[in-house]
């Protein structure tokens, strides 16, 4: 079963993901990094990563590692090959819209320990609203939001 149109598989031949990888990258006007979601087992495959890194680099692209499964190599590889990349501190909404709230405040407080921290959120109903009313709280902290390209490494 496919996960859908524009996936990398890590069954498919080399040549044929670098072509769905270029095409994916064409289709995204203004694009500056990549970050993968689904995608678990090809973060898992070093050939796959290898691949995937060796055109962001050459795109002068950024890749953030979602971290959907134990045991991805996508940071350590685009590291290896001097890819700027960084990984993702928490899913914002990985227990619903309604949890928006309390999973930011641990995405501030993580942010205020460590200096930064990376949240993802999804484009569902309810998100955009729910990240807006929590602004307030991040600019009362001190807390600067930035693009994620600025924290890449």
């Amino acid at each position: 079963q496919t996960p859908g149109p524009g996936t990398l598989l890590v069954a498919a031949p080399p040549e044929e993901n670098l072509r769905q990888l270029r095409a994916n990258l064409r289709n995204v006007p203004g694009i500056t990094g990549v970050n993968n979601h689904m995608g678990s087992k090809g973060t898992q495959d070093p050939a796959l990563m290898r691949l995937v890194m060796e055109e962001l680099k050459a795109k002068g692209l950024f890749f953030v590692d979602s971290l959907t499964i134990e045991g991805s190599v996508g940071l350590k590889t685009a590291r290896k090959l001097g890819v700027p990349a960084a990984v993702r501190d928490l899913f914002l909404d990985h227990y619903g819209t309604e949890d928006i709230p309390r999973q930011l405040e641990n995405l501030l407080q993580r942010a205020l320990a460590e200096g930064s921290a990376i949240g993802i959120l999804h484009p569902r109903p309810g998100a955009a609203e729910a990240l807006a009313s929590f602004l307030p709280r991040f600019q009362e902290a001190g807390v600067r939001i930035v693009p994620v390209s600025e924290l890449v490494e």
